[in-house]
């Protein structure tokens, strides 16, 4: 498994993979329009670039949920 920061981490994502923190309290999912968020308050929603995202760690994967 690797982690990334987010930078490295929204260039390397593909369509249909999902990307989560540790202990995936923040999990996004990159789709063809762009990175939405999958779970919480949030959910559903595109994800807005802020500078707290940037001080997380990311892993990327895919699951059975995932857009081919």
């Amino acid at each position: 498994m690797e982690w990334y920061m987010f930078g490295p981490m929204i260039s390397r994502i593909r369509v249909g993979q999902k990307a989560s923190t540790p202990g995936f309290s923040r999990t996004l999912i990159r789709r063809p329009e762009g990175l939405y968020w999958t779970d919480g308050g949030q959910a559903g929603k595109i994800v807005e670039i802020r500078d707290y995202l940037f001080s997380d760690i990311w892993t990327i994967y895919e699951d059975e949920d995932c857009e081919p």
